[in-house]
């Protein structure tokens, strides 16, 4: 398992993207607490992660995964996701 960053540019805004939430939530244990900003940690690749997103954005939306490491840092970020990501649960 792995964690990963999953950060996407939607080409319209004002459209309900519902699959694209239901897809972000399947990957596993999740945190979100900026606008279209995910962690996950999950057992699929970031490619594999890749595939799932894209099949609910559009061809025109922007998507970057990345896998992250135990070393991070922030500033200001919402204390959810900090213990979040502090979680002996993680799979760094």
């Amino acid at each position: 398992m792995a964690v990963y960053v999953v950060t996407y540019k939607l080409s319209a805004p004002e459209k309900e993207y519902k699959e694209l939430e239901k897809v972000m939530k399947s990957f596993g244990s999740y945190s979100k607490r900026f606008d279209s900003f995910w962690i996950v940690d999950t057992y699929h690749s970031a490619k594999d992660i890749k595939e799932k997103i894209f099949s609910a954005l559009s061809e025109e939306d922007q998507l970057f995964v990345i896998e992250t490491k135990k070393h991070w840092s922030s500033r200001n970020t919402p204390d959810g996701m900090v213990k979040w990501l502090k979680s002996s649960r993680r799979t760094f």
